[in-house]
């Protein structure tokens, strides 16, 4: 298959992953596609404002390095999707949610580790941030 224009397309996807089943281990092509999607989805404006937004895509890197064996590509074979039709071989989506789930994990541990830090501020008699 001919690689597509736009990386993060399913179809970059189709060929990154089949070449990662082969060899067993996750390609660099399918690296590339990751870091691509992770740093596009860092930009967004529900992302964009955070100052430890590195954190983030290291995380989700890792994140996407531990997982991507577990998406099954022949799980969509026979399934409807909610509109009745036959379910679509979607990997963009499945990374996507992967993504999306480890930022929101870090921005959760960030919040709390800020919740701890202004507590003992105040009982040192500071201002919190």
């Amino acid at each position: 298959m001919k690689r597509v224009k736009k990386i993060t397309s399913n179809a970059n996807y189709k060929i990154a992953l089949e070449e990662s089943y082969k060899m067993d281990k996750p390609s660099d092509f399918l690296m590339e596609i990751f870091l691509a999607q992770t740093i596009g989805m860092s930009q967004k404006p529900n992302f964009s404002g955070y100052h430890f937004k590195d954190e983030m895509i290291s995380h989700a890197m890792e994140t996407l390095f531990k997982r991507w064996k577990s998406f099954d590509d022949t799980q969509h074979v026979g399934r409807l999707n909610f509109q009745g039709r036959p379910a679509q071989y979607n990997p963009f989506a499945y990374f996507y949610t992967a993504i999306n789930r480890a930022f929101m994990q870090v921005i959760n541990i960030e919040h709390k580790h800020l919740k701890v830090r202004d507590a003992l501020l105040i009982d040192n008699g500071k201002l919190p941030s």
